[in-house]
């Protein structure tokens, strides 16, 4: 894959002058951190053969909780996001203890929060957007001479500590079926 990858960059690099960039790369760079977290937690869910149809709903249900903190209730945005991750971390722990204790799927439990997410979701905000663009612009915003975001280079502090913690822990190798007994 990562040769089929790097073909596909050759390529797009020579028919354009402007796809091989480092303006280009920054981009991309700079609107995948949501995606790279949320891949991440998807690796666990994987790697001890579950699924979770719920991923999408769960987390817009923690946009709407940080939206509805951070423009109707006036929260400064480190304890909005916080109330957001518990929130997310709630529909993950309701998941996990309905699919354990009573052996139901977990395709079947994810399912039903997809549902519960997405309706929570709705009324938390009325259905209506919460712009919050100018709380977490400089989350989002690349920094000055670096090009990257904040953003994303907590999603490679993440991603670069859950493969050490897959790839070097006993807890890794454990989830990851590799037991040495």
């Amino acid at each position: 894959m990562l040769a089929v990858l790097l073909a596909m960059v050759m390529l797009f690099g020579a028919l354009s002058g402007h796809f091989a960039t480092r303006l280009t790369f920054a981009t991309i760079a700079n609107q995948i951190p949501d995606l790279t977290v949320i891949s991440v937690g998807m690796t666990f869910v994987l790697i001890i053969a579950g699924i979770d149809l719920s991923v999408g709903s769960v987390m817009a249900l923690g946009g709407a909780v940080l939206g509805v903190a951070v423009v109707d209730w006036g929260w400064p945005l480190p304890l909005a996001a916080a109330l957001a991750v518990f929130a997310g971390l709630g529909c993950g722990l309701v998941n996990g203890f309905v699919s354990v204790r009573w052996s139901i799927p977990s395709f079947i439990v994810t399912l039903g929060m997809l549902e519960i997410a997405r309706g929570g979701a709705y009324l938390a905000t009325n259905s209506q957007t919460k712009y919050i663009g100018a709380a977490i612009a400089s989350v989002g915003s690349p920094i000055a001479h670096v090009g990257l975001s904040p953003a994303f280079l907590v999603a490679v502090a993440v991603a670069s500590r859950v493969s050490f913690l897959l790839s070097r822990t006993v807890f890794g190798r454990y989830i990851g079926g590799y037991r040495h007994e």
